[in-house]
């Protein structure tokens, strides 16, 4: 590339190909830093791409993106795989329950057509290390109120009920 740039024939100079060295390096413990499997991560679910997009940007806003690993997650069972992945590494879990267009509502334990948050939730209270924070975001009032009785089971896990409106202007002392 250098050769390309300058339009320069032969070896590249000692002093150069020392810094491009320095340069990979840096980058190389950079990436270990800020995506470290040892970083705290942030579990945000929700199937409304709008929702991840104002969330993402939010987050990003606040600088949350250079201190917590950021997992998005549009399923029940991507939340659970990445719960079951970040064991002991997740922080805060935001979760919503009503999980497609169709189940919009949907009374807890009745049918739906796919997974809802609360089988996230169900997941969540059996695992060995959850997460110290759980926020339930759902417009579903009756589903988000069942959700954190659900979690309330476990004492060592702060919950709160915020609807996602709310959500975005209290994310900074949440996270």
């Amino acid at each position: 590339m250098w050769r390309k740039v300058c339009g320069v024939t032969g070896p590249i100079p000692a002093r150069l190909q020392a810094a491009r060295r320095s340069v990979h390096a840096f980058a190389h413990e950079r990436k270990k830093l800020f995506y470290s499997s040892s970083m705290d991560c942030v579990l945000f679910l929700d199937d409304d791409q709008r929702r991840h997009a104002r969330f993402r940007l939010r987050m990003g806003a606040l600088g949350h993106h250079l201190r917590h690993q950021l997992l998005y997650v549009f399923t029940a069972a991507d939340a659970i795989a990445a719960l079951r992945a970040y064991e002991g590494e997740i922080t805060h879990a935001f979760l919503d329950h009503d999980l497609c267009v169709d189940d919009q509502l949907v009374v807890p334990g009745a049918p739906s057509k796919v997974p809802t948050g609360m089988a996230v939730v169900d997941h969540i209270v059996t695992m060995r290390q959850p997460p110290p924070k759980v926020t339930v975001h759902s417009f579903n009032y009756l589903a988000a109120l069942e959700m954190c009785a659900r979690l309330s089971r476990l004492p060592s896990v702060a919950i709160q009920h915020i609807p996602f409106t709310e959500l975005l202007d209290q994310l900074d002392p949440l996270v």
